[in-house]
């Protein structure tokens, strides 16, 4: 896209927007044209939608498990059935390497109260989902920490299910039928409480931000100094967790006891289209101290910039809502109005107000974009995770006489 095309391009999206500032605008934006229309590209799932292919029915051709004493192993034998489904599902134009790293299985009724442990036997998965009758998630995690290290899961049931679906994301390759996971099941116990979580908004910058993953090269975060940024930005993202028991400070305030999550909000060095990167999609906040960057220097930005401080304090709130919402479990949904959109849906373009309306919803998980495809399986019901993992808001104050 030459430079001349751009500018076209950006004073046509402007109009009705920032008329009288158009020209002053693309000079202040300077050296960004040159990414700008790359940033506007980005949008297009957001602004043309991919249409989603629905994968559901793939549970119905996994193989059954065989459950001895309550206990079970999975192994990474190949799944014809399966296979021959999402060969005919997503068409020759994807390579199968593609989606043969997946396996599926069912798992039969399931009791609300029961809990299922999952077991790494060897280092070939690295995640874990499982869905009840309806394709609604029911959150389980990865089964490696933060250093790669494996770690147990135990997924607690929190409703009753006449049949359980079972999904596991595997590292590589491997069809040797050698055992993958071993599943048991712990009966009925009693649910983990909701626990309240903290989060401070760091406009202050930071040097070499790190993720205990290693994803994330060390990364410097510019300062926010415009106040009026900060306080719009603070406030929005408040009214998006207000209805949840979730304590939001910033970094003008004192410290809170740890453990906290932290999100540093400014101009950074993320690569291009990562609006936004959170350490971890924490399954049931496990680790309430991970941590999450929003970029305010993506292109993408760069309209809600020239709307003013208010409207891009709002923008890289919900940004940071989204990165948020991993930290506390939450995936990438395709539902382009929900805040949990993903396949490049986090940026704002010339879609500023589409965005600053998304909410937590209920809307089907991507599975993956491949090939311009995106790939759905199962949904998330966005608010009800909330409420299950950190609990309602604590109301406060003295009730009206």
């Amino acid at each position: 896209m030459n430079s001349g095309y751009k500018i076209l391009v950006v004073c046509v999206l402007s109009v009705g927007l920032l008329v009288a500032g158009c020209a002053q605008g693309l000079i202040d934006l300077g050296d960004s044209l040159s990414t700008f229309g790359d940033g506007l590209y980005s949008l297009g799932s957001c602004l043309s939608p991919l249409e989603p292919i629905e994968l559901n029915e793939v549970f119905g051709k996994a193989p059954v498990i065989a459950w001895a004493d309550g206990m079970t192993e999975i192994t990474d034998a190949a799944q014809p059935d399966v296979q021959a489904f999402l060969d005919e599902k997503l068409g020759e134009d994807v390579t199968p390497i593609d989606y043969r790293s997946l396996r599926f299985q069912q798992i039969g009724p399931l009791s609300r109260g029961e809990v299922i442990r999952v077991e790494a036997m060897s280092d070939v998965v690295y995640r874990v989902a499982l869905y009840d009758a309806d394709y609604k998630l029911i959150p389980a995690g990865s089964l490696h920490d933060f250093t790669g290290q494996r770690r147990t899961l135990e997924i607690p049931i929190v409703r009753d299910t006449p049949a359980g679906y079972l999904r596991l994301d595997l590292r590589f390759l491997s069809e040797t039928n050698q055992p993958m996971i071993r599943l048991t099941r712990l009966g009925v116990v009693s649910r983990p409480e909701p626990r309240e979580q903290t989060v401070m908004l760091n406009f202050g910058g930071q040097e070499d931000v790190i993720f205990r993953s290693g994803y994330l090269i060390p990364a410097r975060v510019g300062t926010i100094d415009d106040p009026v940024i900060r306080q719009i930005a603070a406030s929005q993202f408040r009214s998006v967790y207000a209805p949840y028991n979730l304590t939001v400070l910033t970094d003008a305030d004192p410290p809170p006891p740890e453990p906290f999550s932290v999100i540093y909000i400014g101009p950074a060095e993320l690569s291009t289209y990562n609006y936004g990167l959170a350490e971890f999609i924490d399954s049931r906040n496990a680790y309430p101290d991970d941590i999450a960057v929003v970029d305010t220097n993506q292109p993408a930005l760069d309209i809600a910039r020239l709307l003013g401080s208010e409207t891009f304090g709002r923008a890289i709130a919900m940004i940071a809502a989204h990165e948020m919402g991993h930290l506390l479990g939450l995936e990438h949904v395709s539902d382009p109005d929900a805040l949990m959109t993903g396949a490049q849906c986090q940026g704002t373009g010339a879609d500023v107000e589409r965005m600053l309306r998304r909410q937590l919803k209920r809307a089907p998980i991507i599975l993956a974009v491949v090939d311009l495809q995106q790939w759905v399986v199962g949904y998330q019901d966005a608010a009800a995770e909330l409420l299950g993992t950190v609990g309602a808001a604590i109301v406060t104050g003295t009730p009206n006489d």
